[in-house]
């Protein structure tokens, strides 16, 4: 076994039971909120076209490497699909657009025709 087994981070994947203790659900909130709040300052790093260094972002802001990967992967993963996204939504609104502007002239043709039989009749 490594010497340094005892110093590396164990990674735990548990349920929370209903009945804990209100102190461990309050350390688990403020992990949730540190967590978040890091994502979006690395969301906002990568939307400015930075890059987030490894070495410098835990530093700064208190987290561990393994706790800076997650945030990182978590990051991207929502710049990603706000990509993605983008390319659906120009396309979206493309074709409403062109629906809006279908219809438009749909009723202005019909306006006209109206308009013109209303003054044939008066001129009768």
């Amino acid at each position: 076994m490594n010497k340094h087994a005892c110093a590396q981070a164990l990674t735990v994947q548990a349920r929370i039971p209903r009945d804990a203790a209100p102190e461990a659900v309050a350390v688990l909130d403020a992990y949730g909120a540190l967590f978040s709040r890091m994502e979006r300052v690395a969301v906002a790093t990568f939307t400015r076209g930075e890059k987030l260094d490894k070495n410098a972002f835990p530093k700064a802001h208190g987290v561990t490497g393994r706790q800076f990967n997650a945030i990182k992967r978590s990051a991207e993963g929502k710049v990603q699909s706000q990509l993605s996204n983008l390319e659906k939504y120009v396309r979206d609104y493309q074709a409403k657009t062109a629906a809006m502007q279908r219809r438009i002239a749909q009723k202005q043709a019909l306006a006209g025709r109206t308009l013109n039989s209303d003054k044939a009749e008066r001129l009768r």
